[in-house]
């Protein structure tokens, strides 16, 4: 191969490949390929509201340093039911983890219950 002919190859794969790679298939009806899962955070909260009609859960949770999100109270989807605990309830506090879907929002994948805070201790001398 002449050295011109090596030259135009090179300068077609360098320019003409990536751009065929990024063309949009989906209008041939294959679906994309998503090379990177969404990533899973962890946080714990206690369950405001549980509204099984929706799929949905409302926690209040602690700041999430890993997506510098600020504590708040806000709707979760619901995970599957093999991923929940038995008898969740309102007022509960729970450790889960989650990820942000772009369609359907925050999403539970896991979701265990925690032990109830302890009671404060009294002050020596108060009476009960």
């Amino acid at each position: 191969m002449k050295p011109t002919s090596f030259l135009a190859v090179a300068l077609f794969a360098a320019t003409a490949l990536p751009a065929m790679a990024q063309h949009n298939h989906g209008a041939h009806g294959a679906k994309p390929v998503t090379t990177a899962a969404a990533a899973e955070e962890m946080a714990d909260g206690e369950i405001r509201n549980i509204d099984a009609a929706k799929g949905a859960l409302l926690i209040k949770h602690g700041v999430i340093k890993s997506i510098n999100m600020g504590a708040m109270t806000m709707e979760f989807k619901l995970p599957p039911p093999n991923k929940r605990p038995r008898g969740l309830a309102v007022g509960d506090r729970v450790d889960f983890e989650f990820y942000v879907d772009p369609t359907d929002g925050p999403t539970v994948t896991t979701l265990t219950l925690l032990p109830p805070s302890a009671p404060a201790a009294a002050a020596p001398g108060a009476s009960r």
